[in-house]
C-alpha cells in the first residue's frame, strides 16, 4: 500500500528561459532546488537529479500557475 511518506512532490516554477524545482518531502522538508534551462539538456538534467530521489520516493509535479494575457 502507497503511503504519503512515499512521495516527493516537486514544485515547478515555469519561465520562458529557465525553470527552478524544488523538491519536497510530504512534511514540506526541502529535499533540494535546481535551476535548469528550457531546453533538451535542461529537462535531461532535472531527470537525473531527480532520480537520486527516486529509488525512495514516487515523484508528483505541481507546475505553477500561469495567466495567459488577453490582446484586444
Amino acid at each position: 500500500m502507497i503511503q504519503k511518506t512515499d512521495y516527493i512532490f516537486i514544485g515547478m516554477d515555469i519561465h520562458k528561459e529557465r525553470h527552478t524545482a524544488v523538491m519536497l518531502t510530504y512534511m514540506e522538508d526541502q529535499l533540494g532546488e535546481i535551476t535548469i534551462q528550457n531546453n533538451l539538456t535542461g529537462s535531461k538534467c532535472l531527470l537525473a537529479y531527480i532520480g537520486k530521489h527516486k529509488a525512495h520516493y514516487i515523484p508528483v509535479f505541481g507546475l505553477e500557475d500561469i495567466k495567459l494575457s488577453q490582446t484586444s
